[in-house]
């Protein structure tokens, strides 16, 4: 018999931890990115506008990602209330950018988690980032999804170790909050 998959996570009201990372800079303007997972079947195709981004954590080290740059729509405000954080640990010693056969691993683990969230359907991925070793996602998840089995499912499907929380956050204020510090910086 195989061992239970390791997955650690929990439920928290509280806002987020404020972030050691920080965007310093806007990279490549806005653009709607039709976002292609590692497995065709791993959620649908869609064109989403997306703000690609570069910056540098409290430390110095390299920081890009995405968030999607539109506000959420009345229907997404109504049914995700609550927010996943993920983050997934890569890198050695050098814990910079993850290395091609990381990024490939992480893309994989990333459609794993919008497969088991149903994402499109029951949740909505606002955010992704990489550096100093820590590939993180934020997701906007439906009352009726229970969080706890897509997070087993996902970690049952990909060999890589993540960790997840949830906050309640019917306004998604946490997802705005970020837009909005990256447009002052692109004004």
């Amino acid at each position: 018999m195989s061992p239970e998959p390791i997955v650690r996570g929990g439920h928290s009201t509280a806002a987020l931890p404020c972030s050691r990372r920080r965007w310093l800079s806007f990279t490549l303007g806005v653009a709607a990115v039709p976002l292609l997972p590692a497995h065709l079947w791993a959620q649908p195709q869609a064109v989403e506008p997306w703000l690609i981004v570069e910056g540098e954590t409290d430390g110095g080290k390299r920081l890009v990602g995405r968030i999607l740059d539109r506000a959420p729509k009345a229907d997404e405000l109504r049914r995700m209330s609550r927010l996943v954080r993920v983050t997934a640990a890569y890198g050695g010693e050098d814990k910079g950018m993850p290395s091609e056969t990381e990024l490939e691993a992480l893309r994989r683990l990333e459609d794993e988690l919008c497969l088991a969230l149903e994402e499109g359907h029951h949740s909505k991925l606002v955010m992704a980032e990489a550096g100093d070793g820590i590939r993180l996602w934020l997701i906007y998840v439906d009352d009726t999804v229970d969080i706890a089995a897509a997070m087993r499912k996902a970690s049952s499907n990909n060999e890589r170790v993540f960790i997840f929380s949830t906050i309640d956050d019917a306004g998604w204020t946490v997802h705005q909050g970020k837009r909005i510090r990256v447009e002052r910086r692109r004004l």
